[in-house]
């Protein structure tokens, strides 16, 4: 079927397509050649690039909506209402907001943190709260921080999203945090704040099946120059390989990324998608400083690896104060890395602005990542 088309012709058609806006019809005609062809090269290099004119041209659309938002009021009313009260008020008050929700929306809450217990315990039938207990420690002994976070957001849509999480953690507030989660965009690759460009070295910490790789190529299509994929647990390493064997210029490593060189071991929870290294267990896994495992400068780095985020950024300090890279990271996996991480970033290399999204549900605030652009990068 190749032989019957030439490929030259298709690229200069694929161009005159994009360059006349027409990236939909180019990607609808590429997508019905790859199912005749699936492994031609040409053809999904094609499509890569006109997915990512999709996404791009997607993005700018938002970014429009996004300039008319505004500021949502009351956070700087709630971290005082937060100041002036003590930590046991502030508990009392969670847990009455906990106990005023409806029965299915407690036990899907205690569900998830049995899964993913990076918040502390919840065990209604037994009193036990500790997450709870959790929620109003850090409001009220890091008020401060989440102050200086929400100063140091650098747009609107940031500084929702930051108040709608401290909202729900404190008074249930589910409305607001449905409001600002992203239905239309990729997890860690927006457009308005991570614009194309080409030559990326692209680091993925937590590559798990290879998703998440997929989804960077999809939105900013085959211009990058080389790729780094890091998982730690085998079976899943295994998946990634096979997922990603067509994938051009690409390492992946079984290793796990952390603050110095050494070994630990692989502990799995009981979703499968989750895994993380301990100082115990099992499987043994090599733990390595991005700093020393690689040697070419880095642009972009995406880290989801269950709270062992700041560890992973400690060894990367080198790449960050040379090469000031994108940074997508998961702040998620236990209260304090909200603030925490950003923090450390500051103290790393200060210079980076620092963005917001949301893209959990709207009844447990996860799935929400702090991006960092260097300024001046776009």
């Amino acid at each position: 079927m190749s032989d019957m088309i030439d490929m030259s012709e298709l690229k200069a058609l694929v161009g005159q397509l994009l360059d006349s806006g027409n990236a939909a019809e180019a990607s609808a005609m590429l997508m019905e050649l790859q199912a005749l062809m699936p492994e031609n090269e040409v053809i999904l290099s094609l499509l890569a690039e006109t997915r990512a004119k999709l996404e791009s041209k997607s993005a700018e659309t938002i970014k429009k909506m996004r300039a008319m938002e505004e500021v949502e009021p009351g956070f700087y009313d709630l971290m005082q209402m937060l100041g002036s009260m003590a930590e046991d008020e502030i508990y009392n008050h969670i847990l009455s907001g906990f106990n005023a929700i409806s029965p299915e929306n407690q036990a899907g809450f205690e569900k998830y943190l049995r899964s993913y217990p990076f918040w502390g315990a919840l065990d209604v039938k037994n009193k036990v709260y500790d997450a709870l207990r959790g929620r109003a420690c850090v409001v009220k002994e890091h008020r401060e921080d989440l102050i200086w976070l929400y100063e140091r957001l650098a747009d609107t849509r940031s500084k929702n999203v930051l108040f709608a999480i401290i909202s729900s953690w404190v008074n249930f507030d589910y409305m607001m945090l449905g409001k600002y989660g992203e239905r239309e965009l990729p997890e860690y690759y927006h457009h308005d704040i991570f614009p194309p460009r080409d030559g990326e070295v692209f680091v993925d910490l937590g590559a798990y099946v290879g998703d998440s790789i997929a989804q960077f190529i999809k939105t900013y299509g085959m211009t990058y120059k080389f790729i780094y994929g890091y998982e730690v647990a085998s079976d899943t390493f295994l998946e990634l390989e096979k997922n990603l064997k067509n994938v051009p210029n690409i390492d992946l490593r079984k290793k796990a990324a952390g603050a110095a060189p050494g070994s630990m071991f692989v502990e799995f929870l009981p979703d499968i998608s989750a895994s993380f290294v301990s100082d115990s267990g099992e499987s043994e896994i090599e733990v390595v400083c991005i700093d020393d495992d690689i040697t070419e400068p880095v642009s972009f780095i995406k880290m989801d690896i269950e709270g062992g985020e700041k560890d992973a950024l400690i060894g990367c300090k080198r790449q960050i104060r040379e090469n000031h890279p994108r940074l997508a990271i998961c702040t998620y996996h236990g209260y304090d890395d909200i603030y925490a991480i950003p923090r450390l970033i500051d103290e790393i290399e200060p210079g980076y602005k620092y963005y917001m999204r949301y893209h959990g549900g709207d009844r447990t605030p996860t799935e929400y990542s702090l991006l960092a652009a260097w300024d001046g990068d776009k």
